[in-house]
Protein backbone atom coordinates (compact mmCIF):
# COMPACT_ATOMS: atom_id res chain seq x y z
CA UNK A 1 0.00 0.00 0.00
CA UNK A 2 2.92 2.65 0.88
CA UNK A 3 4.63 1.76 -2.41
CA UNK A 4 1.56 2.17 -4.22
CA UNK A 5 1.12 5.71 -2.84
CA UNK A 6 4.66 6.29 -3.19
CA UNK A 7 4.50 5.47 -6.93
CA UNK A 8 1.61 7.63 -7.31
CA UNK A 9 3.01 10.46 -5.81
CA UNK A 10 6.06 10.57 -7.80
CA UNK A 11 3.82 9.99 -10.72
CA UNK A 12 1.79 13.38 -10.70
CA UNK A 13 5.12 15.24 -9.09
CA UNK A 14 6.42 14.32 -12.89
CA UNK A 15 2.97 15.15 -14.41
CA UNK A 16 3.10 18.65 -12.59
CA UNK A 17 6.34 19.29 -14.21
CA UNK A 18 5.78 18.01 -17.60
CA UNK A 19 2.67 20.87 -17.59
CA UNK A 20 4.57 23.67 -15.66
CA UNK A 21 3.35 26.45 -16.31
CA UNK A 22 5.05 28.47 -19.24
CA UNK A 23 3.87 32.53 -19.22
CA UNK A 24 6.22 33.59 -22.06
CA UNK A 25 9.43 32.80 -23.75
CA UNK A 26 12.84 31.85 -22.34
CA UNK A 27 13.23 35.71 -20.08
CA UNK A 28 10.15 37.09 -21.43
CA UNK A 29 6.33 36.89 -20.20
CA UNK A 30 3.38 37.43 -22.04
CA UNK A 31 2.12 41.26 -21.73
CA UNK A 32 5.63 43.08 -21.40
CA UNK A 33 6.34 46.08 -23.51
CA UNK A 34 9.08 46.66 -26.62
CA UNK A 35 11.24 48.18 -24.11
CA UNK A 36 11.55 45.26 -21.79
CA UNK A 37 12.17 43.21 -24.37
CA UNK A 38 15.19 45.00 -25.28
CA UNK A 39 15.97 45.22 -22.10
CA UNK A 40 16.26 41.09 -22.11
CA UNK A 41 17.24 41.04 -25.15
CA UNK A 42 19.78 43.67 -26.36
CA UNK A 43 20.67 41.93 -29.52
CA UNK A 44 17.23 42.30 -30.47
CA UNK A 45 17.08 44.75 -33.78
CA UNK A 46 13.84 46.38 -35.60
CA UNK A 47 12.88 43.76 -38.30
CA UNK A 48 13.62 45.35 -41.84
CA UNK A 49 10.03 44.36 -42.80
CA UNK A 50 7.61 45.63 -40.28
CA UNK A 51 4.09 43.31 -40.66
CA UNK A 52 1.24 43.61 -39.26
CA UNK A 53 -1.26 40.66 -39.94
CA UNK A 54 -4.24 40.56 -37.86
CA UNK A 55 -3.65 43.50 -35.57
CA UNK A 56 0.31 41.61 -34.56
CA UNK A 57 3.53 42.75 -35.58
CA UNK A 58 6.81 41.77 -35.37
CA UNK A 59 8.41 44.48 -33.24
CA UNK A 60 11.94 43.37 -32.53
CA UNK A 61 13.99 40.04 -33.76
CA UNK A 62 17.07 38.52 -33.13
CA UNK A 63 19.32 36.68 -35.99
CA UNK A 64 21.02 33.75 -35.58
CA UNK A 65 20.25 33.55 -32.38
CA UNK A 66 21.58 29.96 -30.89
CA UNK A 67 18.85 27.57 -29.66
CA UNK A 68 19.81 24.13 -29.01
CA UNK A 69 22.99 24.75 -31.16
CA UNK A 70 20.77 26.14 -34.25
CA UNK A 71 20.63 29.49 -35.69
CA UNK A 72 17.23 30.64 -35.43
CA UNK A 73 15.60 33.91 -36.19
CA UNK A 74 13.29 34.90 -33.19
CA UNK A 75 10.85 37.81 -33.80
CA UNK A 76 8.85 39.21 -31.12
CA UNK A 77 4.89 39.57 -32.12
CA UNK A 78 3.06 42.54 -30.44
CA UNK A 79 -0.39 43.04 -30.14
CA UNK A 80 -1.18 46.30 -32.09
CA UNK A 81 -3.67 47.68 -29.71
CA UNK A 82 -2.03 47.12 -26.28
CA UNK A 83 1.78 46.85 -27.83
CA UNK A 84 2.43 44.36 -25.93
CA UNK A 85 3.82 41.02 -26.14
CA UNK A 86 1.65 37.86 -27.21
CA UNK A 87 3.86 35.69 -29.60
CA UNK A 88 7.66 34.72 -29.91
CA UNK A 89 8.44 32.89 -33.44
CA UNK A 90 11.64 31.23 -33.86
CA UNK A 91 12.52 30.24 -37.69
CA UNK A 92 15.08 27.79 -39.04
CA UNK A 93 16.06 28.21 -42.08
CA UNK A 94 19.08 26.04 -43.15
CA UNK A 95 20.02 22.18 -43.93
CA UNK A 96 18.36 19.15 -42.56
CA UNK A 97 15.17 20.74 -41.17
CA UNK A 98 13.59 17.16 -40.70
CA UNK A 99 15.87 16.72 -38.43
CA UNK A 100 15.87 19.96 -36.11
CA UNK A 101 12.03 19.36 -36.44
CA UNK A 102 12.72 15.65 -34.70
CA UNK A 103 15.05 17.21 -32.34
CA UNK A 104 12.81 20.16 -31.20
CA UNK A 105 9.69 17.56 -30.93
CA UNK A 106 11.94 15.47 -28.64
CA UNK A 107 13.01 18.20 -26.54
CA UNK A 108 9.45 19.66 -26.13
CA UNK A 109 7.72 16.46 -25.52
CA UNK A 110 10.47 15.55 -22.91
CA UNK A 111 10.02 19.26 -21.09
CA UNK A 112 6.26 19.46 -21.42
CA UNK A 113 4.63 15.40 -22.31
CA UNK A 114 3.38 14.60 -25.05
CA UNK A 115 1.59 16.69 -28.22
CA UNK A 116 -2.07 17.39 -26.87
CA UNK A 117 -2.33 17.54 -31.02
CA UNK A 118 -0.02 15.76 -33.91
CA UNK A 119 -0.34 16.77 -37.66
CA UNK A 120 1.59 14.57 -40.49
CA UNK A 121 1.21 16.26 -43.86
CA UNK A 122 -0.82 18.52 -43.36
CA UNK A 123 -1.59 21.13 -46.59
CA UNK A 124 -0.08 23.87 -47.68
CA UNK A 125 3.42 22.66 -47.87
CA UNK A 126 3.29 21.77 -44.24
CA UNK A 127 4.73 18.50 -43.73
CA UNK A 128 4.45 18.18 -39.70
CA UNK A 129 2.40 20.26 -37.06
CA UNK A 130 3.31 19.63 -33.12
CA UNK A 131 0.92 21.38 -30.74
CA UNK A 132 1.13 21.64 -26.78
CA UNK A 133 -1.63 23.18 -24.91
CA UNK A 134 -0.22 24.86 -21.53
CA UNK A 135 -2.21 26.76 -19.22
CA UNK A 136 -1.52 29.94 -20.56
CA UNK A 137 1.05 29.32 -23.62
CA UNK A 138 0.25 27.47 -26.69
CA UNK A 139 3.62 25.78 -28.06
CA UNK A 140 3.12 24.96 -31.86
CA UNK A 141 6.30 23.41 -33.99
CA UNK A 142 5.81 23.10 -37.62
CA UNK A 143 8.02 21.17 -40.49
CA UNK A 144 7.46 23.26 -43.80
CA UNK A 145 8.82 21.27 -46.63
CA UNK A 146 7.47 22.86 -50.43
CA UNK A 147 8.77 23.85 -53.38
CA UNK A 148 9.66 27.49 -51.98
CA UNK A 149 10.57 26.68 -48.50
CA UNK A 150 12.05 24.21 -46.09
CA UNK A 151 12.39 25.22 -42.52
CA UNK A 152 11.27 24.61 -39.35
CA UNK A 153 9.10 27.11 -37.03
CA UNK A 154 8.10 27.44 -33.38
CA UNK A 155 5.54 29.57 -32.03
CA UNK A 156 4.73 30.52 -28.72
CA UNK A 157 1.65 31.92 -27.94
CA UNK A 158 0.25 33.73 -25.16
CA UNK A 159 -3.42 31.78 -24.70
CA UNK A 160 -6.31 34.65 -24.76
CA UNK A 161 -8.44 34.67 -21.46
CA UNK A 162 -10.85 32.64 -23.39
CA UNK A 163 -8.66 30.02 -23.85
CA UNK A 164 -7.28 29.59 -20.73
CA UNK A 165 -10.04 29.84 -18.26
CA UNK A 166 -10.85 26.20 -19.86
CA UNK A 167 -8.47 24.53 -18.33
Amino acid sequence: MTTRLLITLIGLFFFQQKNENVNGWYKSTWGIDRDSISKLFPEATTPQHRDNVDGIYTSLEMRDYDIAGYKFTVAFRMDAKTKSLICVRMTYLAEYPGLVFDKFNEMLTSKYGSPSSKEDNHSYGIDKIRIWSLAKTTIKLEYENNSLLQCVVVHYNMKRDSESSKF
